[in-house]
């Protein structure tokens, strides 16, 4: 069955987004998985949440590949199994958008009080890899319930998903947790934004009271930063925070002999490195941003199919929502150090 003017370029910009997020989230799986880069247990989380991409990024290729080769999808065995994988593998993504957004907070935020720097290396690991675990289990659970219920059927898009009727169903199973995820997040994020400008402001504070001879070399005080309250980790970073910054020093202050002792790392001397690193710290703040910008067409044509209507603009602009698996890639697993290691191992293989 031949598309028409308006179907072909609906599927085409569908397959194009679905296609370079499936190859940027399974490009980031290969340089995680093979690159000779630093492991460290956040990679779990950045590589978990590049599986659940690349999965529906996959699927959506393969479904998108049949809509320009054959013409619109019908409710047949092959529908639903793209609807289940698509119900599986998209609200992955959402929580383990959310995962990640959780984990950051509790790394920042460490302090000597908290269970998180208590905890051992192994323990760390160990506690990502069950929320890991976890990310997968609502989405198993929505994508059967779903496939119990004979939900799935072919929907605008290349693909099949759940179906517009009844209309709850849809945001009793998806839209109305992505919902609740967003609002979390974006929360979680100001938090952040807030904790990160007074850790600042406490930095400059000590950084001017603090003498020549009053520096260490950080690398000497990374057990004392995990255990010091307020201070934000640089080998332990988050996702994507400067780890890959030459060492500064961190500031011992004595001023009062009774008082307790003072450790903070201090950022570097210069006032214009100082700026872009607390800048680059802060930009952990816009990562879940393209997540949210791309999914908000989608959701607004799923809002007007559920009062009963259609919007082919709305159509066409859902196409963003295929490019999320690309923007995850870029924003949460490319990073410096794989950019590094990427380069090394290029160089290398010439050599050989």
């Amino acid at each position: 069955m031949a598309l028409s003017n308006f179907e072909l370029a609906l599927a085409l910009s569908n397959l194009i987004g679905s296609a370079l997020s499936s190859l940027g989230s399974g490009f980031i799986i290969l340089c995680y998985v093979f690159l000779p880069v630093k492991k460290h247990y956040r990679h779990l989380l950045i590589l978990n949440l590049a599986i659940a991409d690349c999965i529906n990024a996959t699927t959506n290729v393969i479904s998108g590949s049949v809509v320009l080769s054959g013409g619109p999808l019908s409710q047949t065995p092959a529908c639903i199994a793209n609807g289940f994988i698509e119900q599986l593998s998209v609200q992955a993504t959402d929580t383990s958008i959310l995962a990640i957004s959780i984990v950051t907070i509790m790394i920042v935020t460490a302090s000597h009080s908290s269970s998180w720097t208590s905890k051992s290396d192994k323990n760390k690991e160990r506690f990502v890899v069950i929320v890991c675990i976890y990310t997968w289990v609502m989405p198993v659970l929505t994508s059967f319930i779903a496939l119990g219920k004979g939900y799935y059927t072919a929907v605008s898009g290349n693909w099949c998903w759940l179906t517009p009727d009844p209309v709850y169903v849809r945001y009793v199973l998806t839209h109305g947790w992505r919902f609740l995820f967003i609002f979390i997040e974006i929360g979680l994020y100001t938090y952040l934004y807030v904790y990160l400008r007074r850790q600042m402001k406490v930095r400059n504070l000590v950084s001017t009271r603090s003498t020549p001879h009053s520096r260490m070399n950080l690398r000497s005080g990374f057990n004392d930063l995990e255990q010091t309250s307020g201070s934000i980790q640089m080998d332990e970073c988050p996702i994507k925070m400067p780890c890959d910054q030459p060492s500064s020093p961190y500031v011992e202050t004595k001023d009062n002999p009774t008082s307790p002792r003072i450790v903070l790392a201090s950022l570097p001397p210069h006032p214009r490195d100082h700026q872009k690193q607390i800048s680059r710290m802060l930009l952990l703040n816009a990562y879940p941003i393209a997540y949210i910008l791309l999914w908000i067409p989608g959701i607004c044509n799923r809002l007007v199919e559920a009062s009963g209507h259609s919007s082919r603009v709305l159509q066409i602009m859902q196409a963003s929502t295929q490019f999320v698996g690309f923007a995850n890639a870029l924003t949460y697993g490319w990073n410096e150090s794989v950019a590094k290691s990427l380069r090394e191992t290029v160089m290398q293989r010439r050599l050989q």
